[in-house]
């Protein structure tokens, strides 16, 4: 299902294929963060005195860390698996108020 997916959505082959050679590369080095640890860092830069102005992550995924990171104005975010920084790019388009960097 996936392949259909990939292929259906692709502009051709070659594109098909980068994906699937993507995600090939990224299955054995992946690494989820828990959602407690996510949260336990953007409350710490929540607290008082805090207040980033730019935020840098280089292995985003699909933007676990920046999603709670509303009011960092500058965000920057890497993710090497194609498919996901796609997604990545979808779910965190910038905002007039708000660069997200992709």
């Amino acid at each position: 299902m996936l392949h259909e997916l990939l292929r259906e959505y692709s502009k051709d082959e070659k594109e098909y294929k980068s994906y699937v050679q993507s995600l090939k590369n990224s299955a054995l080095t992946a690494f989820y963060t828990p959602e407690l640890v996510v949260t336990a860092m953007q409350e710490s830069l929540q607290l008082p005195g805090i207040r980033p102005g730019r935020f840098l992550d280089p292995s985003a995924g699909t933007g676990m860390f920046i999603s709670g990171l509303k009011d960092v104005p500058e965000v920057h975010c890497f993710e090497k698996d194609k498919l996901t920084g796609k997604i990545l790019s979808l779910i965190h388009i910038s905002e007039p108020t708000r660069r997200v960097v992709i």
